[in-house]
């Protein structure tokens, strides 16, 4: 998604894609500004939370999000 939150490409169906890209580029923006608060001169350079269903990756740049949604195997 670009930087707005807008999707450039997505695998995922087009309400998936819009739920996703809305929440995750808030949460990325929270997470940045956590970042900064901590230490003005340091930014977020990657992001990852995982679940036991799924795994979500951002890469933030300052034109883009690049996000990566996977399904985590169970190991049973």
């Amino acid at each position: 998604m670009n930087a707005d939150g807008a999707i450039i490409t997505s695998t995922l169906s087009d309400e998936e894609s819009i739920e996703n890209a809305a929440l995750l580029s808030q949460l990325s923006a929270k997470a940045s500004m956590m970042v900064n608060a901590m230490d003005p001169e340091d930014e977020l350079t990657f992001l990852r939370i995982r679940s036991h269903k799924r795994e979500v990756m951002i890469a933030p740049e300052k034109e883009y999000l690049m996000v990566v949604i996977q399904t985590v195997e169970s190991s049973s």
